[in-house]
């Protein structure tokens, strides 16, 4: 039995047949799907997370899905919050590249954040001055911030 698909909108069909490109293996129908989703702004970000989540999707659907909502660049929220959960995974492709799109969003998943670029050091802070040798990097996120040496 086939699915009812007469309450679905013009813009829904043209989102399914995207979603269905990224699912094969062919760069070019890739790229034109990734593209055309970009072009829908947020809109395609809920199904993209909800084939990034699947653990039954195969690894490149997923990839290529994080590839897209890194594109779109959507912002904060809910749908974002639950892709953290794709840190833990096992399957390192997938967790490598869901640290790569959350890497833009260093609040959500406790990523090092230089706070020398944004003006500010560990030792502005009292407890963190006497203990300083100079400015350093916090992870942000953590249980408890963690001093790690300041980058490049």
């Amino acid at each position: 039995m086939s699915p009812d698909l007469s309450t679905r909108s013009e813009p829904q069909f043209v989102l399914d047949l995207l979603l269905h490109a990224l699912r094969v293996r062919d760069e070019r129908l890739n790229a034109v799907a990734s593209e055309l989703m970009t072009r829908f702004g947020d809109r395609p970000v809920r199904q993209l997370v909800r084939v990034a989540l699947g653990s039954k999707n195969p690894p490149g659907y997923r990839i290529r899905a994080l590839e897209v909502i890194a594109r779109i660049k959507p912002a904060m929220g809910p749908d974002l919050m639950d892709l953290a959960r794709l840190r833990l995974i096992r399957n390192k492709t997938v967790r490598d590249a869901a640290w790569r799109l959350l890497a833009d969003y260093p609040l959500l998943v406790g990523v090092p954040v230089d706070f020398e670029s944004r003006s500010r050091t560990a030792s502005d802070t009292p407890a963190d001055a006497a203990n300083s040798a100079g400015p350093t990097t916090t992870t942000v996120g953590s249980p408890q911030a963690t001093r790690c040496p300041p980058r490049g």
